[in-house]
């Protein structure tokens, strides 16, 4: 019994150790990293102060007063252009 006793003890510590040496160095749970969501890109009729359902007309007229304030070129020229034309796209 006794020469069963030193191996015993050895295969014992060797469990242990194994045991606590992977619970030490495996990694942690994943981290998430959260991000903000990305800025809602603004609806043409946002931009052009009209409602969903406006007429031409008043997509016109609203382009067209909006236009004469901006200069050619500039970024809000640029985005009014652009919600002008989607507008005038889903008149169609």
């Amino acid at each position: 019994m006794s020469n069963l006793v030193g191996p015993a003890i050895i295969l014992v510590c060797f469990g242990a150790g194994y045991w606590l040496i992977s619970t030490l160095m495996t990694p942690g749970p994943k981290s998430t990293v959260v991000r903000p969501p990305a800025p809602l890109e603004p609806r043409w009729f946002d931009i052009l102060g009209v409602s969903q359902f406006a007429s031409r007309a008043d997509i016109e007229r609203a382009y067209n007063e909006l236009a004469a304030t901006l200069p050619p070129g500039s970024f809000q020229r640029v985005q009014l252009d652009a919600a002008y034309q989607k507008a005038l796209g889903g008149l169609r």
